[in-house]
């Protein structure tokens, strides 16, 4: 991590006095000066931790004396002679004692840099954030306010924990910032078909499953049509208020489909049951506006839980939902032998098996159920209140085993085998080495709940269609 030791400089042309910049950069640099001795001193690095092994060892064999040690080490001699002298303990260092131990350190930086490899790497306020549930979960005795580090711990955790969060292993992360190439994507089924190998996941196709949400928006004026919407005059116009409904779908490379979990806008209805009628096994959950949150993907997990059988681990292929998986999240999916796989952000129309080759033949079934409706209920709709009915009709009107097992293999997710989707595409002459900067957290302090939104419309762009 690199932790910048000044402002840049502006280059506009209004600029402040300059004895008032001195005293401006002078204050700047004298905070990040004692940022750095305070958290370098204090806090032990492997390496560290390494050379003085090596000292005390050499020391032990008489290969060395103490000042030698020392010297070899780029240790000093009193920080040395203390040890070898059992005045403190080998690893010893000044200040209060650590809010973490050694060991839970660790574990929590191999999580970070186990989503990171998976595509699931997130920003470091939501990781201090999970840091601080942790302090109050384990009601930890901490210096830091309301029991969240700050910036400061941040930084000293990544350079104690550098070993671990400083790997260069291949990540995913990197696919989304550049365009799509053969080579980059070879790099990603590399990656899955390793993983899935290590998790003796890989002849066992009724283990991998792929999560995908498709949304139904219910129409906001009167030209909107249920089904799909043609250019005819005798069409039946209908109207309702503007809402949306997602429904998650799960299915795996055996050709399994799971109940459908539903999300609706609240409020939550009392004088009907929105599930009546619904595929059995179908779940509901209700946020403020009929999105995924994360909370509703909390709950998702448990839903997936008990309709995925008891055999541990599977794999659960996600893309735009991913942005719902936090560390304690993640946390939870491991301990129920769960493993979250993000596929390439940027590639969903080419490697999501359920977006490829399923969400098309019952979007397909679902206008001419919602169209028959209309028809055969003239100046009624479809709605809430039986929504997950007519789903159902549409549903059995595609589903097809064979036609799910096809769309696993025509992404390359089972068979693993990249060539299905690369075999068209170009090489890049100059192919950036996607292994060159592992990027564990993305910052993003200033993004607003309303560019989220607009987020989640893209990542949806040619799932919704119209239900009036």
């Amino acid at each position: 991590m690199h932790l910048e030791m000044g402002p840049k400089k502006s280059k506009s042309k209004s600029r402040a006095p300059a004895k008032e910049r001195s005293d401006c950069s002078t204050s700047t640099m004298e905070s990040a000066t004692k940022i750095c001795k305070k958290y370098g001193k204090r806090h032990m690095t492997p390496e560290k931790k390494e050379r003085i092994r090596k000292a005390l060892c050499d020391i032990s064999a008489k290969k060395s004396s103490i000042r030698q040690a020392a010297e070899e080490n780029k240790l000093s001699y009193s920080f040395l002679q203390r040890r070898v002298s059992g005045e403190v303990s080998e690893f010893s260092r000044n200040g209060p004692p650590p809010m973490f131990t050694e060991e839970e350190e660790i574990d929590m930086a191999k999580m970070l840099s186990e989503m990171s490899q998976r595509g699931l790497g997130t920003k470091t306020s939501d990781f201090l954030d999970y840091v601080q549930s942790i302090v109050k979960k384990k009601k930890k005795k901490t210096i830091f306010k309301g029991g969240r580090p700050g910036q400061h711990w941040y930084y000293a955790f990544v350079n104690r924990n550098s070993n671990i969060l400083s790997s260069s292993e291949n990540t995913s992360l990197n696919l989304k910032k550049s365009k799509l190439t053969r080579e980059k994507l070879d790099q990603w089924y590399m990656q899955f078909r390793k993983f899935l190998e290590d998790k003796d996941l890989l002849n066992q196709p009724g283990k991998i499953f792929n999560l995908d949400e498709i949304g139904f928006n219910m129409g906001g004026n009167k030209s909107n049509v249920i089904g799909l919407v043609q250019r005819d005059s005798n069409a039946s116009h209908i109207y309702c208020g503007k809402q949306r409904l997602t429904v998650m779908f799960c299915g795996n490379a055996s050709g399994q489909m799971l109940p459908p979990y539903l999300v609706y806008p609240e409020p939550k209805p009392e004088e009907y049951n929105p599930l009546h009628g619904s595929l059995e096994g179908s779940q509901i959950a209700y946020t403020s506006d009929g999105w995924l949150d994360k909370t509703t993907f909390a709950q998702f997990l448990d839903h997936f839980d008990m309709n995925v059988g008891n055999e541990r681990p599977v794999v659960l292929l996600v893309d735009s939902v991913s942005s719902h998986v936090d560390h304690e999240v993640f946390s939870k999916a491991q301990s129920r032998g769960i493993e979250l796989y993000r596929i390439v952000p940027n590639a969903t129309h080419l490697m999501q098996p359920l977006d490829k080759g399923v969400f098309g033949p019952l979007k397909t079934k679902w206008n001419m159920t919602a169209r028959k409706y209309t028809q055969e209920n003239p100046g009624n709709y479809i709605g809430k209140e039986n929504f997950a009915e007519k789903l159902k009709e549409a549903f059995w009107q595609c589903f097809n085993p064979l036609t799910i097992r096809n769309a696993f293999k025509s992404s390359g997710i089972y068979p693993v085998d990249s060539l299905v989707v690369t075999k068209d595409m170009p090489s890049s002459p100059h192919l950036e080495d996607a292994s060159s900067s592992v990027e564990i957290f993305t910052e993003d302090k200033n993004a607003s709940s309303s560019k989220e939104k607009l987020g989640r419309e893209k990542q949806n762009e040619g799932k919704d269609y119209e239900l009036t």
